[in-house]
């Protein structure tokens, strides 16, 4: 399993980003190897937030909550929701790392990818790494 962030979802739907040919290589890297993708509500919700007010694209958010939609519904992506438990630890994370720059989502996607005992992140966001993650390049 690999994890996917906010900034892979974006670059996948937005050709102008900067990491939009990256991000489809290791897409297409991905899909061969048949490996799933896990995401959380919280990146859902970023990914449709960024769409609505950096794109300003009603047929990106389509396209995305179409894809979302298939992917799931494939097996491609597991989409994993977040309980009191995982926000209590995320909450943790924020405060005790009070001198990085982590959202609380990314404090989300660290909990999930590590209960899941996932490494390799698909983003474009380096906090994964001050984590001990491993971008996907």
């Amino acid at each position: 399993m690999i994890f996917i962030d906010t900034s892979a979802w974006i670059a996948l739907l937005t050709p102008t980003d900067q990491f939009h040919e990256k991000g489809r290589e290791i897409s297409r890297r991905i899909a061969i190897a048949g490996t799933t993708l896990v995401t959380t509500d919280y990146i859902v919700s970023e990914t449709f937030t960024h769409l609505r007010y950096n794109a300003r694209d009603a047929h990106k958010i389509r396209k995305f909550d179409a894809l979302l939609s298939e992917s799931e519904k494939n097996k491609n992506v597991i989409l994993r929701w977040t309980t009191e438990k995982i926000f209590q630890q995320a909450r943790r994370i924020l405060l005790e790392y009070s001198d990085q720059k982590f959202s609380f989502t990314d404090c989300i996607s660290f909990v999930v990818a590590k209960e899941l005992k996932i490494t390799e992140i698909f983003s474009f966001d380096r906090d994964f790494t001050v984590m001990g993650f491993h971008l996907l390049r």
